[in-house]
């Protein structure tokens, strides 16, 4: 208590001019236990410390605000006998004003005031005119805390009530400061009576809101929601926040990805607003993007650099000069493909006959899903539904430059895969491909390279190839790299087990060998693949989303004819291709088919 509220210092003052003030704050009963030991203290030694008492006007009594607790006990042990009525008390007076604080800080350092009891103390000082500043000295709490308090002090009186006899705790009191609908707090009370939590209070009380954090809520942004004329409701320790104008909210998302939708499907044959992927997959197909705009330059290069590329590819043997121009055709190639893939786009035939579906994704962001062929559209579509099985099998099975690539990268990267365990064949590949090279009479895929076939960013795909080549790449012993000298990393590599260095060994050479699906028959690559007995099959298997879908119609139809004869043709070649893809799918012997370029007998 500051000294600078003391009307008048500790003086004696009879009991029967003493009444317990209205403003004293302690409210809660405090424990039987508790109030025997302090009777027991009183009777045998008095009261030892002051109570803190306002003069009432008018009258020549004084109320208590502080030493409530020891006043009452007094009053019973003059019931009792032990002191006379007219025993005088120890006061400290202060004015009426400063008595809720007094009261308050009186009661510090002893049994606890229980937090009703505080609060509706803060709130009787805020309505006397104190700023939280104020309040938060007199009281010796955090600025925060009675701003916390405040909030609380607007909760209905059935639920202070309530919280001050112990049926429920403080976390659920919290959560019922997420409204001030005194109606809707008590209504929640009496339904969830009695288990009455936190976690349930919210539950309860929100279920009408939105999350701040939500997708919706991040897509369109808060200042946004807010400058549009939307309210924010935040729990009481700050730690989350709501939506309250839901419907508003919405509405914003709903106009901003209208908006997002008509820049991203123009030039496209429709667009529409989905949920999510999901829902755009079940629009139709998903086109795969083609090369739009490549320069006439870079094409005629590439048709160049691939023709003599495959000239000297199928030599048996290459000469000192062939061989190193063949590494340099090897090596433009790639960096041609590079070049390629910046118009990787769709057509504006492609264009004519898909749309466009756009979400909100759970990152928060606009989501653009393009290409999509809708069925109806599948079947309007000029396709080979026409043709009779003959036309059909003299076409043959096409498929589209981008699904070979990708079937490519599958095919070397499962073979490298496989190749892992056969650490014996990769020393002998090392060991001649040194000895050729060095002697140069010929020019071997195998030539030891610092660049690897690996598949990195787009090219980049999660197969079972894939992941057993990264946790074969985890599991190898290459601390020694980490040492600063030549000399010191090759101490350290010797340091290593025959299985470790094996393990080594094995990895960087399947590495380093070309891809047999591109190599000559009877390159070293394919001479590896039927050593180790390679099939791609058992890391590669064709489904509606890898391969088939991939697929025009005619292709479709030329695999039907291939499997199930010309009957099956004859009834499906009507049929959508959205629809086609999915019944070959399911069949038992479209999941063993193998494309021709995946099978031994390719030419």
């Amino acid at each position: 208590m500051e000294t600078g509220h003391i009307v008048k210092p500790a003086f004696y003052i009879p009991y029967s001019k003493l009444i317990l003030s209205k403003k004293n704050v302690r409210k809660a009963k405090p424990q039987k236990e508790t109030d025997e030991e302090l009777k027991a203290n009183i009777r045998a030694h008095g009261v030892l410390q002051n109570l803190v008492v306002a003069a009432i006007d008018g009258t020549d009594k004084y109320e208590v605000g502080g030493g409530g607790r020891r006043w009452r006990l007094v009053g019973e042990l003059i019931k009792e006998g032990v002191f006379p009525r007219d025993h005088e008390l120890l006061c400290v007076e202060v004015s009426a004003d400063n008595l809720i604080e007094a009261s308050l800080g009186e009661n510090h350092g002893r049994e606890a005031t229980h937090p009703a009891d505080q609060i509706i103390a803060v709130k009787r000082l805020a309505e006397s005119g104190k700023s939280i500043g104020q309040i938060a000295k007199e009281l010796h709490l955090k600025d925060v805390r009675v701003s916390q308090y405040l909030k609380l002090a607007n909760l209905a009186p059935m639920i202070i009530n309530e919280f001050r006899a112990g049926k429920i705790g403080l976390s659920a009191v919290e959560q019922f400061a997420l409204t001030d609908d005194h109606k809707k707090q008590v209504t929640c009370y009496k339904a969830l009576e009695p288990d009455v939590q936190g976690w349930k209070v919210r539950r309860f009380l929100t279920d009408s809101f939105m999350d701040s954090d939500s997708t919706v809520a991040r897509y369109v942004g808060l200042p946004a929601y807010e400058e549009a004329g939307g309210e924010l409701q935040g729990d009481l320790l700050g730690e989350r926040t709501y939506i309250v104008n839901v419907d508003l909210i919405q509405k914003l998302a709903d106009d901003k990805l209208e908006r997002h939708l008509k820049r991203q499907s123009k030039g496209w044959k429709w667009g529409k607003i989905v949920e999510g992927q999901y829902q755009a997959n079940q629009l139709g197909r998903i086109a795969s993007p083609d090369f739009v705009g490549v320069p006439e330059e870079l094409t005629q290069r590439i048709a160049s650099v691939e023709s003599e590329y495959e000239e000297l590819n199928r030599k048996e043997a290459l000469d000192e000069k062939e061989s190193e121009r063949f590494q340099d055709l090897s090596a433009e190639l790639a960096e041609l493909g590079k070049q390629k893939k910046k118009y990787r786009g769709f057509t504006e035939a492609q264009k004519a006959m898909s749309g466009v579906a756009v979400y909100i994704g759970h990152d928060g962001k606009a989501k653009t899903v393009k290409g999509i062929v809708k069925r109806s559209d599948e079947a309007k579509a000029k396709s080979a539904s026409e043709q009779s099985a003959t036309e059909i099998e003299e076409n043959g099975i096409s498929e589209s430059a981008a699904l070979k690539g990708d079937l490519g990268l599958i095919f070397q990267q499962a073979f490298q895969a496989d190749a892992l365990p056969f650490a014996d064949l990769m020393y002998d590949v090392m060991v001649m491909s040194i000895a050729v090279t060095a002697c140069k009479q010929s020019y071997f895929s195998t030539n030891i390279r610092t660049q690897l076939y690996t598949f990195e960013g787009e090219d980049a795909m999660e197969t079972k190839a894939a992941s057993k080549l990264e946790q074969a790449r985890e599991n190898l012993s290459l601390g020694f790299l980490d040492k600063e000298k030549e000399c010191e990393q090759f101490e350290s590599f010797r340091a290593l087990s025959k299985t470790e260095k094996s393990e080594i060994l094995a990895y960087f050479v399947a590495l380093s060998i070309s891809n047999p699906l591109t190599s000559g028959e009877d390159s070293l690559a394919n001479c590896i693949a039927q050593a180790i007995g390679f099939d791609v099959s058992e890391y590669w298997a064709p489904n509606a989303d890898n391969y088939y879908s991939r697929l025009q119609k005619g292709p479709l139809l030329g695999i039907g004819l291939q499997l199930f004869g010309e009957q099956w043709v004859d009834d499906y070649k009507g049929m959508a291709k959205g629809k086609l893809v999915e019944v070959i799918a399911e069949r038992e012997e479209a999941k063993a088919w193998t494309p021709l370029c995946f099978r031994k007998d390719r030419k």
